[in-house]
């Protein structure tokens, strides 16, 4: 879905999990025995524009899926373009 959303990311690993950058690091992916986590690193900037983020701080937000159902692909494809137009400034 992210790739679909901007094909030019290119993906890396860092800390063990996949990361997706652009000019900076975008998004993350991170999973554990119970669900999989899609970050955004500065989506403390974009908290507002999707539902059941959580994080703290001054930085990162994410979205813990843990079944398919919990995807709402339009939702998702908002949070994922609103974390590259931040990435873009």
């Amino acid at each position: 879905m992210i790739l679909k959303v901007d094909p030019e990311l290119k993906e890396t690993i860092k800390w063990g999990n996949p990361v997706f950058v652009k000019s900076g690091d975008v998004f993350y992916l991170s999973a554990t025995d119970s669900y999989v986590q899609l970050g955004v690193f500065k989506g403390a900037l974009i908290e507002g524009q999707m539902e059941n983020v959580d994080g703290m701080g001054k930085g990162a937000r994410h979205v813990k899926v843990r079944a398919l159902e919990d995807i709402n692909s339009e939702q998702f494809e908002l949070w994922i373009r609103a974390a590259l137009a931040l990435d873009a400034k």
